[in-house]
Order: structure tokens, then C-alpha cells, then sequence
């Protein structure tokens, strides 16, 4: 099923666009809803309504229903009959209390695209396998948000679920009572209390150690070792897809584990991988549904035997060329590629056309569950330019930098010395927020534009790299990426800064039009 995750305050006149894709396993909006005081709704008890009528007078949604475990949540489940593609549907939720009086209601736009005009450039969000002409790039967090909370533990898969993560893979050993636990390791000094081999331990000994390893642990300090249901649990919930690396356990023991995982939901859903080709040959031979990645060398003979048994390849991202990649894809084998975490290298590897991404820390376009508190901002003026021009370029200067009125356009230019770049203050931030930002650039001569977040501390700077470009329109091209927060900042002494241009010092020359900035509170 496809999602859309929307956020709506009652009784606000303006009305947002909600753009969801029409998928024949289902299409669903999930509407959080805050009261006009930006507080997040408690609807236990309420009744919620929906009036969204196509032209034909049939409904648009054929499901109306408040969310029993997510509060302030409703979900609104698209017809199987829709009509009305590529046009403005006006959607009104009503909100009424136990005695049944309205409270208020909470309006907004749907636009489905018609299903034909999205051709096979589109892929349905519930299948693992699809399309390899997709150019939406699948994110793997790699085992769980592991940037936010250590590794392999409950708290990173909810994390991924949260930040809107395609997948979540996971490792897993086998206990010497026969159960599935995740951990990354052949050992477990570097993430718990205790040492040796798991499979020298039962489950309920493991289940008394405690994680003191990893990410962000101090914050965390009662999280224990997870087994694969409740894993899968997890990903059922924040409809993640499973992805499954088997390490240290007995090849009798894979039609077991796939017996655990088809009680969780369909094998189709669900990704298998392994560098072990003898694991991953067994697995398709007892399952031809389950999806199988076999982590390898990206060679012709690796692809060809994936493409043999229906697999496809997990490789090491420096690996990767644009030539093999078209290779794998002419004999229906898709790439995923690990463990990336520079935007450079992201860049790269969806210019080539990898399928999957795995990661520790990057987004690419993906929907978030924040807390609804949101700070936006739109340079549309010539004062929101000037005044965060870098301080290398000399805001008196117009030989360096020219404000264009007509279509509201920064031109940068000037000598060897000066960094040409905005640099862009932010609040406080807590760990974990996100940091949007976009912008249309024309690059005219020297270093390419990019984008970037620089953390200052101490009047200390470091710089974090992830533009992500996508197609250009007409001459211009357009720079669209998220950045995870990893430091919680006052805005005072120590602070972040959005970062945009060329950050050598060269004659870089460029203009720049309409820069977004989005703060999600997460």
C-alpha cells in the first residue's frame, strides 16, 4: 500500500495540496490533525467524517477512520474506482465529540496523477521488486537509523520508520536455543555487557545483557537485544520493508527462519541477503517468492548467476560503474549498493542507477513524522540574499554579486579570494531535527553549486556535503536535500549553518532563484 502522511489544523482556511499515487494494492492519506492552538488532536471517543466527491458524485475514499494508535491520526483509504486524475479534489474532514456536536473540520486539495502518465518511471511502494527504470532511489537504513540510536536495536527501526526509510536491514545470528536475534557482530563485546559468541547463548541470557555500544547510547541506557519478531513487528508497523542479512547460522536453519518471517506477513515483501552463496542458493531453492540480494563482487559472472536464480546484487559501493549497473538491469537484476553516507557519493550512485541506497545517516525526499512543529523559509527578496551573503564577498561590491529584479535572481561573481556562497544561520536545534533545503541554480563558469550544513562550535567549523541535483529546467538546475541534525545547537556559540555556491575559492559564477528552507522539529 502507498502512504501520504499529511498534517492538518482545524478550522485553517488555507487549504494544502496532497499529491498521492494511485496504486492497485491501495493508496492511503494519514491525516494528523492539530487543534487551532497547534496541539496535537486527541480524537479517543471522537468520530471522524469525510466529503470528497468526484465529479461523478462517487466518493473518493472508501474509508474513513481514526488511527487507534497514533494519536490526533485519521486514515483516509483512496477508492479502487477513481476517476478524477490530474485535477484539484476538495477534501473536508469533520471532527465530531461524543454528544456528537461538530468541532470544526479540516479541509485540503487531493491531486491523483493518472496512473498511465506516471508510465514505468514509477514503482508501487509495496513491491520490493519492480520497474529498474525507476529513478526513485529505495533507502535502506542501514541497520536501523543507526546515526540516532545504536545499531540493530528496536529504537533505530522505529527511527527509520519515523524519517520514512523505504527499508530496514537488519543482522541475525541464531542463539544455541534455536531463536533469531539481531546483532551485527560474531561477538558481543562491542555492543553489550557481555562477550563470546551469541550462539553460545539461550535467549533469556542474552535478553540480560544490556546495549552499551553504538550511537547516541548515554540517551538510552535500558535497550536489549532484539529478536527477529519483534524486528519484523516493528517494520509492520511503520510498513518498512524487512531487509534480512543472515550471518552466523546453520544452513538447516534457513526454511525455519522462513517460516518465522511468512508468519510476520508475504515473503514478496521481504528481503533476504547474505555473502554467503550458499545461503542464498538455498533460500531460493526453498522459497521462490522472497526477495534475495547476494552480497558480492559486482562482476558479470556474480550478475549473471543472480540473474540465474532470480537474485539480485549487494555490493560494496566503489564497486559500482554505470556500465555494470546497465548490465545488471538488461538481465533484470537490481542494485543496491552500501553503506553510503556522503552526499557526493549518493550523487554518484544514482547518476549510475542503483535501485538501493543503504545508509546510516542520508534522506532522499522522504516523508518524515515530526512532532508538526515546522519553521519555513522563502528568499524571495533581495534583503533575505544580502544579508547572508558570505562574509569574504563585499556587500558593497556589485562587481561580485548582482541582484536581478525580474524573476527575483542572486548572480554571484568575483575574484579568486572570495568564497562565492550564502551562508545561512539557523535556531536551535535538537538532535535528530531535520534540515530541508532547495534552490534552483544556473552555473555559468567554474566550481559547481552545491549545498551543505556547517556546524560551528568554539568557532569551530565543520562542513557536511549532501546536494542532491536532480534533472535541469530549461538552463536551470535544481538542488533539492535533506540534512539529520546530529548535535543539539543554542543558535548562540554554537549553531548551524545552511550553506550554498562554490565553497572553494575560485571565479565560480552562478545565479540562484528561489531558496527554501524547512526546519521539521522531530
Amino acid at each position: 500500500m502507498y502512504k501520504k502522511y499529511v498534517r492538518l489544523k482545524l478550522n485553517e482556511s488555507k487549504k494544502p495540496i496532497c499529491r498521492i499515487r494511485y496504486d492497485e494494492y491501495g493508496s492511503q492519506v494519514e491525516v494528523k490533525l492539530f487543534s487551532e492552538e497547534e496541539e496535537v488532536l486527541d480524537l479517543s471517543g471522537y468520530r471522524v467524517n469525510v466529503c470528497a466527491n468526484q465529479t461523478n458524485g462517487k466518493s473518493v475514499f472508501n474509508r474513513c477512520e481514526v488511527v487507534s494508535n497514533k494519536v490526533g491520526s485519521v486514515s483516509l483509504n483512496l477508492t479502487n474506482y477513481l476517476s478524477d486524475f490530474d485535477v484539484r479534489i476538495p477534501c473536508e474532514i469533520m471532527v465530531y465529540g461524543p454528544d456528537e456536536e461538530c468541532l470544526g473540520t479540516a479541509s485540503f486539495y487531493l491531486v491523483v496523477p493518472h496512473p498511465l502518465a506516471l508510465g514505468d518511471q514509477e514503482m508501487r511502494a509495496t513491491d520490493v521488486k519492480k520497474s529498474t527504470l525507476s529513478p526513485k532511489i529505495r533507502m535502506i537504513a542501514h541497520r536501523g537509523l543507526s546515526s540516532l540510536a545504536p545499531e540493530n536495536t528496536l529504537l533505530a527501526y522505529e527511527l527509520a520508520g519515523k524519517y520514512g526509510y523505504y527499508g530496514a536491514e537488519c543482522d541475525i545470528h541464531e542463539t544455541k536455543d534455536g531463536e533469531f536475534v539481531l546483532l551485527h557482530d560474531d561477538t558481543l563485546e562491542r555492543m553489550t555487557n557481555g562477550s563470546g559468541k551469541p550462539e553460545h547463548y539461550s535467549l533469556d541470557e542474552l535478553k540480560e545483557l544490556i546495549i552499551n555500544g553504538g550511537n547516541q547510547v548515554k540517551k538510552y541506557p535500558h535497550l536489549r537485544i532484539p529478536t527477529l519478531e519483534e524486528y519484523l513487528a516493528v517494520c509492520k508497523k511503520w510498513g518498512l520493508v524487512p531487509v534480512i542479512e543472515i550471518k552466523e547460522i546453520e544452513p538447516k536453519s534457513v526454511a525455519r527462519l522462513l517460516e518465522v518471517v511468512a508468519q510476520w506477513g508475504s515473503l514478496q515483501y521481504v528481503v533476504i541477503i547474505s555473502f554467503s552463496k550458499e545461503i542464498v542458493t538455498e533460500v531460493r531453492k526453498l522459497n521462490h517468492q522472497v526477495n534475495i540480494q547476494w552480497l558480492a563482487e559486482m562482476t558479470i559472472e556474480n550478475i549473471d548467476y543472480c540473474a540465474r536464480y532470480d537474485m539480485d546484487i549487494d555490493c560494496y559501493k566503489k564497486q559500482v560503474s554505470k556500465e555494470m549497473v546497465d548490465y545488471a538491469h538488461s538481465k533484470g537484476v537490481l542494485v543496491n549498493t552500501w553503506t553510503v553516507d556522503h552526499g557526493e557519493e549518493m550523487q554518484n550512485l544514482v547518476d549510475m542507477g542503483v535501485d538501493c541506497i543503504s545508509t546510516n545517516v542520508l534522506l532522499y525526499n522522504q516523508a518524515l513524522q515530526s512532532s508538526g512543529k515546522v519553521k519555513s523559509y522563502l528568499f524571495d527578496h533581495r534583503v533575505n540574499y544580502v544579508t547572508c551573503l558570505h562574509s569574504s564577498i563585499d556587500n558593497q561590491d556589485e562587481n561580485e554579486w548582482m541582484w536581478r529584479e525580474t524573476g527575483s535572481i542572486l548572480e554571484i561573481r568575483g575574484n579568486h579570494e572570495a568564497k562565492k556562497m550564502l551562508q545561512i544561520k539557523l535556531p536551535a536545534l535538537n538532535a535528530g531535527d531535520v534540515v530541508s533545503v532547495s534552490f534552483f541554480y544556473r552555473n555559468i563558469s567554474g566550481d559547481e553549486v552545491r549545498a551543505g550544513l556547517e556546524y560551528i562550535e568554539m568557532d569551530e567549523a565543520s562542513t557536511i556535503e549532501r546536494s542532491i541535483k536532480t534533472k535541469a529546467i530549461n538552463d536551470w538546475g535544481y538542488v533539492d536535500c535533506q540534512f539529520i541534525v546530529m548535535n543539539q545547537v543554542s543558535g548562540n556559540k554554537d549553531y548551524y549553518n545552511v550553506l550554498i555556491g562554490s565553497w572553494s575559492m575560485s571565479n565560480s559564477h552562478f545565479m540562484l532563484r528561489d531558496v527554501r528552507i524547512k526546519i521539521e522539529y522531530m
